[in-house]
């Protein structure tokens, strides 16, 4: 796995997906291996003209160390089904990241959020984000991911002022049934820009993991929403049975 310890400063901002594909490593391989997939692409591809980023030793070789774990886990997950092409493995993605939403969601709405439902919003947006490894990111995605950051704000501003975080008016970015996957933002509808999807939707192996719906999960939720990175879609990603992104010279 990535040493988030030795990750050069130029590459900071990748540390949150990092990171979530440390924590669901062994609960969902698939999602661990796209969101380490989705950091070496932003690492690549985004800042300064995507040359800066690369410009040092320290930043070359920890990009190209993150590429060879992704080689290595690549042709471990082949067989699994959620990988044999883009829509299939965008389904899976979104499907998991929208668990992790709808825990959030049902305990804001049931006026029981917490520091740590305030988290839980900030790790499902970052799991949404990972979607744009397949193309652009869906409509509904992007308006989840901007509705999770603004909760997590919401709830954590309610926090430091000792009261109870009201409940959410409304059902902003669709988040009751599309959270719960009946909805025009369930996971049928995402990766729509990738090849063809195939039958069927690939079932996710258990539920979040405990590390993400439980305090102790690693990383603060106020640290997470000061500074909170926000990289643009990453280039059109060249696909789960493709080489992994190169980078610069």
């Amino acid at each position: 796995m990535a040493d988030l310890k030795s990750l050069p400063d130029e590459l900071r901002d990748l540390a949150p997906y990092l990171q979530r594909a440390h924590e669901v490593a062994k609960v969902d391989p698939v999602v661990s291996y796209f969101s380490k997939y989705y950091a070496v692409r932003v690492g690549i591809t985004s800042g300064g003209g995507g040359s800066d980023r690369t410009s040092t030793k320290e930043s070359q070789a920890y990009l190209a160390g993150l590429m060879d774990q992704l080689e290595d886990e690549k042709k471990r997950l082949n067989a699994d089904d959620s990988m044999r092409d883009d829509g299939a493995a965008s389904r899976h993605c979104t499907t998991f990241a929208l668990r992790v939403f709808a825990k959030a969601d049902t305990e804001d709405r049931e006026m029981r959020a917490t520091r740590t439902t305030a988290r839980n919003f900030i790790v499902a947006s970052q799991f949404l984000q990972i979607v744009a490894a397949f193309g652009p990111l869906p409509d509904d995605v992007a308006e989840k991911i901007r509705y999770a950051k603004w909760r997590a704000a919401e709830i954590l501003r309610a926090v430091r002022e000792g009261r109870q975080p009201s409940a959410p008016s409304g059902g902003g970015a669709a988040a009751g049934s599309a959270a719960q996957g009946d909805g025009p933002g369930a996971a049928g509808s995402a990766g729509g820009s990738g090849p063809a999807d195939g039958d069927g939707t690939p079932s996710l192996r258990g539920s979040a993991p405990a590390a993400l719906v439980s305090p102790g999960g690693g990383g603060n939720a106020d640290e997470m929403i000061m500074g909170w990175p926000s990289p643009p879609n990453a280039a059109r990603s060249p696909g789960p049975n493709q080489p992994p992104p190169t980078a610069a010279a």
